[in-house]
């Protein structure tokens, strides 16, 4: 039971994360919720071609691919990292 409340917990922040993060982008909020969706959609906003959801499907590469798309959206959206 306690390994669901943490996905669930997980799931809430990932999901408010990317609420705020669309919205900030001018995108529809709605959108986070679509599950490939919002990928395609955070990849438009940090200016990566479509084709890159293909690698958040690889094993391992996946991983790479969200800490390169984190660090591309702060760019983006001017924020700093440090």
């Amino acid at each position: 039971m306690v390994p669901y409340l943490f996905l669930l917990a997980y799931l809430v922040v990932l999901f408010a994360s990317l609420w705020k993060l669309f919205q900030k982008a001018g995108k529809p909020a709605w959108a986070a919720f679509v599950p490939v969706y919002n990928i395609i959609v955070w990849l438009k906003i940090s200016g990566k071609p479509w084709w890159w959801v293909v690698l958040f499907a690889v094993p391992g590469v996946n991983l790479l691919m969200f800490i390169i798309m984190n660090v591309n959206i702060s760019i983006v959206l001017g924020e700093r990292s440090f």
